[in-house]
């Protein structure tokens, strides 16, 4: 028989990045690779100035943040479709330099969205994300954590723990930004994430973002005189979900 899988912690299945290093009002994102209908798509856009930033539509928003009038953070994410391809474009009303950062997770729950804690923003050079506790409680969730600055800076350290997919970049010069993020797993019902490290002091903004798992599968009863059934994947199971049938052993 085919054994049952179990839930497990979402995965990130591709990253992108891009950026533009001019000033511009329209802005490439490039989206990542493999992109299928059900995928979680998460786009985290940081741009010099905070100018009024517009996205495609079926795009939703989880924060939008300020320091002064320097920088300016959105993170917005979408269920794939399959129709999406390489890009998208977002656009200011200024003309601003922009780094991005996109990524595609599997796993996630079928109808909790992504939260975000709430957006710390200053001046420093340890940006340090909030705490966050997820609406479900202590899951086997992913946790992104995320920075955006002003400036072109470089990123030498990440938040503690945050050991996976460790990225940043900068756009370049003095009218420039700088983004930074990393990736860990752990099941708990709340974390606050370290700093990272910028080599100067810069007006930044700061967050963490939670993805939830998809609903665990129970183990199937023991096998017993008194329970003569097997538990097996049933023909019937929606997209990335395990039907379950039962089968007289």
């Amino acid at each position: 028989r085919a054994s049952l899988a179990w839930a497990e912690f979402p995965a990130v299945a591709a990253v992108s990045a891009s950026e533009s290093a001019a000033n511009a009002t329209d802005h490439t994102v490039n989206l990542p690779s493999g992109i299928g209908s059900g995928n979680l798509l998460i786009a985290l856009f940081v741009t010099d100035g905070i100018p009024t930033i517009t996205w495609p539509a079926g795009w939703t928003q989880l924060f939008s943040e300020v320091e002064g009038t320097s920088v300016k953070v959105e993170v917005r994410y979408r269920v794939a479709d399959g129709t999406e391809g390489a890009s998208i474009t977002v656009t200011t009303d200024a003309a601003q330099e922009t780094e991005h950062q996109t990524w595609r997770i599997t796993g996630q729950h079928s109808t909790s969205a992504p939260e975000a804690g709430i957006a710390g923003a200053g001046v420093s050079s340890s940006p340090d994300p909030p705490a966050l506790s997820p609406s479900w409680g202590a899951e086997d969730t992913l946790w992104i954590a995320l920075m955006g600055s002003d400036n072109s800076l470089t990123v030498s350290a990440y938040p503690t723990n945050y050991s996976d997919n460790q990225r940043s970049a900068n756009s370049g010069g003095a009218g420039g930004v700088t983004v930074g993020s990393a990736i860990r797993n752990l099941n708990t019902a709340l974390d606050n994430p370290g700093a990272f490290t910028l080599s100067a002091s810069e007006n930044n903004v700061r967050n963490v973002l939670a993805i939830r798992p998809a609903i665990a599968v129970p183990p199937p009863p023991p096998l017993t005189p008194a329970n003569p059934i097997e538990f097996v994947p049933g023909p019937h199971a929606a997209p990335g979900q395990d039907a379950i049938e039962m089968v007289p052993r």
